[in-house]
């Protein structure tokens, strides 16, 4: 169960030693393959670095980290080097829209126009209405790509990103009726980075900080690291930095361990469930925040990725097992050696081969990019 090989000139790199690692409990065997693989794929295809998580009994059990913080650089990746996630945020950004509709009772398929004080739909031969939260988390709301790429420059405020135009892609509005097509856009998340904000009146980082990320403990996670300089409208998209262990507590939190139910008392059990649904407005490809994988009739696990330039990110989770997989890795490359690192994890974890994933897949478009964060 392996990628077909990828024939590119290797280019040796000095891969630090592994890091030590805590609450070692999933097998060596397992463990033992990651030290001898990983180092390996970093220097077939010139990825600096990457970070592994493991879920395990619903729980963080392992954490690992390989390789360099850049290519030019001689430090080493820790446990805790910030790794940029790209559209692995929006799974985080549903949880806070969730318990931002749990505290306000503001119905989840009500339309979004409701709820927003800063921007209002342009006109459109399209019932702006039928935009609800729900279509707006499951990428069915009809509404245009916005594009979220280093191309373009873009204004300071919120509301002045979703109206402007860009190019062939025109300003955000809506050009299909709404829950009649699956079109995966960073626009949706970006609304509901302004839902948040326009109905809490805290600005959408700090929420999310108080109501997801604390009571998980990721403490490590952020959406503004000191070193670097960021795009806050596309935080909701693709704007988190976070650790794999820090991401397994969230993948974790959608699963029952020693102590917890899914939802860990920030959401209930029942909500998470119906995110982790295929939602029928999608032919079952995407519930809430969250993409879904079939594998034949036998296994649907929970996944998404997130690629912003010079960083790939992925996780894959099977909620019912309690089990699951994070890799972040610090390259354009990176997505080259995450399908080998989640299918060597695979052939433990799963009885039948993840096929479609451990074949490669399709890359993201670069029109679908977060902004450079």
């Amino acid at each position: 169960m392996r990628l077909a090989p990828i024939l590119i000139a290797f280019v040796l790199l000095p891969i630090a030693c592994r890091q030590e690692h805590r609450d070692v409990s999933p097998p060596n065997l397992l463990i033992s393959r990651f030290d001898t693989l990983v180092p390996q794929l970093l220097r077939r295809e010139n990825v600096p670095g990457v970070q592994i998580a493991i879920i395990d009994s619903g729980r963080v059990a392992w954490s690992g980290s390989y390789g360099l913080t850049d290519k030019s650089s001689s430090s080493a990746v820790t446990d805790s080097t910030l790794f940029n996630i790209g559209s692995v945020s929006k799974s985080i950004t549903a949880w806070a829209v969730m318990v931002l509709l749990n505290e306000t009772d503001i119905p989840l398929d009500s339309p979004v126009q409701d709820h927003m004080t800063r921007w209002r739909f342009p006109a459109s031969e399209y019932d702006t209405r039928l935009v609800t939260i729900r279509r707006l988390l499951n990428h069915t709301s009809g509404l245009s790509i916005l594009p979220a790429s280093e191309s373009f420059s873009y204004p300071p405020t919120l509301e002045e990103t979703v109206s402007r135009s860009y190019g062939s892609f025109g300003r955000l509005r809506l050009v299909h009726e709404p829950g009649t097509l699956f079109e995966y856009n960073n626009g949706n998340y970006l609304l509901l980075q302004m839902f948040i904000e326009d109905v809490s009146g805290i600005e959408f980082s700090s929420y999310v900080k108080s109501k997801v990320l604390d009571p998980l403990g990721m403490t490590r996670t952020t959406y503004a690291p000191a070193d670097r300089q960021v795009n806050m409208n596309f935080a909701a998209s693709g704007g988190v930095f976070t650790t794999a262990a820090d991401l397994g507590k969230f993948i974790a939190a959608t699963m029952t361990d020693a102590s917890n139910q899914p939802g860990r008392n920030i959401l209930s059990p029942e909500t998470v469930h119906k995110m982790l649904t295929p939602e029928n407005e999608t032919g079952g490809r995407y519930g809430l925040g969250y993409k879904i994988l079939h594998f034949y009739d036998e296994l649907s696990l929970i996944s998404h990725d997130g690629a912003n330039p010079g960083w790939r990110a992925m996780f894959i989770a099977d909620p019912e097992k309690g089990v699951g997989i994070v890799v972040l890795t610090n390259s354009d490359a990176g997505g080259k050696i995450v399908a080998d690192i989640v299918c060597t994890w695979a052939d433990r974890e799963t009885e039948i081969e993840l096929i479609g994933l451990c074949d490669g897949a399709e890359p993201i478009p670069k029109s679908q990019y977060a902004e450079d964060q």
